[in-house]
């Protein structure tokens, strides 16, 4: 893609994105600042555009660390993006990253800013040394799932469950031995269960091993988007797929036989197959406590829902307005906070009658029957407190001192 310089005096953005721009073109509607995109990430193409913000969706790897370095030079702000969840195996042993001894995978962040979904993965990434670094901006491209009344499909018999693993099921022989291992008790629990109807999204060749019929096969998000809104669970290993999932308020099972740590938990976890059974019967009629869980966990994991296309755009023009600054010469920092804390709202799945279904306090239906309970409670607390100090023997010792002493003011 060819790119030309840009006037000194504009501001302009230069995502250096290879083919996910669908992470960045949802802000635009709010930006009022043009975006390049570009997929060459090479030094002379910042050095040509001269941007105002790079952005960037990695910088580990050598590629992305000459143009963020090029972009500092120039004074330049820079802002790398997530584009997904934190998995432990592709973090700490995918050979591809620093279990094989090659580019770190987000352990170290050279952009001036990182855009992170919410604040567990911001927590993460501070753990590892990114203070001051971490934004929580959201998840722009799910915003349409937050924002629309039709969140669950009509209850029908059998129900659908979405059975699916990430784009790449693992990145070791080990790694595909557990999903396989996994997916093959799930298959036979849901075969022998007779209540769900299942719909397959399996990848790396698992489907034809496992003898089952892949109906979801486009991987970019848009088909797994669509069958979503027409399941009723769904069970995954570790995948980014999970927000989506919990976002449309599906009850959502990690599956997960390696028992690594899950750096994104869902309402449900399945570590090996005496598991399941129980699983599916809580998800079936979906737990409501489990259910309260899952909802915490998404607002731990999306910042400010539905608002992720607003608040990035807010991020990229106040880093674009430092970068216009700097251009003219000002010495302008960085905050170590550019946005606001999102605004916390109350679960909405937090129902005590719903949570506590057997307890005697939330079986009461009448308000009258309510009102004159605690009318008849209350006039007859004053006369059993009454009654309990007359028969108290350790009061009834102490006015005896009192009387013997005369000085009651000593007790």
């Amino acid at each position: 893609m060819a790119t030309t310089a840009r006037h000194a005096a504009e501001e302009c953005v230069l995502a250096l994105i290879r083919g996910q721009e669908h992470h960045v073109k949802p802000a635009e509607a709010y930006l009022r600042i043009p975006v390049i995109y570009e997929e060459r990430l090479t030094a002379s193409v910042v050095k040509n555009v001269q941007p105002t913000l790079l952005m960037i969706m990695g910088d580990d790897s050598y590629e992305g660390f000459n143009c963020v370095t090029a972009a500092r030079e120039m004074g330049i702000p820079s802002l790398s993006m997530l584009d997904g969840i934190f998995e432990w195996r592709n973090v700490w042993e995918n050979p591809r990253y620093g279990g094989g001894g090659n580019d770190l995978n987000k352990q170290l962040i050279l952009t001036d800013k990182i855009a992170c979904p919410g604040a567990s993965s911001a927590r993460i990434l501070e753990g590892w040394g990114a203070v001051g670094k971490c934004e929580l901006v959201g998840v722009p491209r799910f915003d349409p799932l937050f924002n629309t009344s039709a969140r669950r499909r009509t209850e029908t018999v059998p129900k659908r469950v979405l059975v699916m693993t990430a784009k790449k099921p693992g990145f070791t022989p080990e790694h595909r031995t557990d999903v396989f291992h996994a997916l093959r008790d799930v298959r036979d629990a849901l075969a022998a269960d007779g209540r769900w109807e299942i719909v397959w999204r399996v990848t790396g060749g698992l489907d034809e091993e496992l003898g089952v019929k892949t109906t979801v096969v486009d991987l970019t998000g848009t088909d797994l988007a669509s069958v979503l809104k027409q399941v009723d669970a769904v069970i995954t290993t570790p995948s980014t797929s999970i927000l989506e999932a919990m976002a449309l308020g599906l009850p959502t099972a990690v599956l997960e036989y390696g028992n690594r740590p899950l750096y994104q938990p869902a309402g449900w976890v399945i570590t090996c197959q005496s598991q399941i059974p129980k699983a599916l019967d809580q998800m079936c009629e979906p737990d409501p406590r489990y259910m309260l869980w899952q909802e915490q966990i998404l607002k731990d994991a999306i910042a400010a829902p539905g608002s992720g296309s607003q608040r990035l755009a807010e991020l990229m023009r106040a880093l674009s307005a430092i970068g216009s600054q700097r251009r003219e010469g000002h010495s302008v920092e960085i905050p170590a906070s550019i946005l606001q804390p999102p605004r916390v709202s109350a679960c909405e799945s937090f129902i005590l009658s719903d949570l506590f279904p057997n307890h005697p306090v939330f079986g009461r239906t009448s308000t009258a029957g309510i009102l004159r309970e605690l009318q008849a409670l209350r006039q007859e607390n004053p006369a059993l407190r009454a009654k309990l100090e007359a028969t108290d023997p350790m009061r009834f010792l102490v006015r005896c001192i009192r009387k013997v002493l005369g000085r009651s003011h000593l007790l």
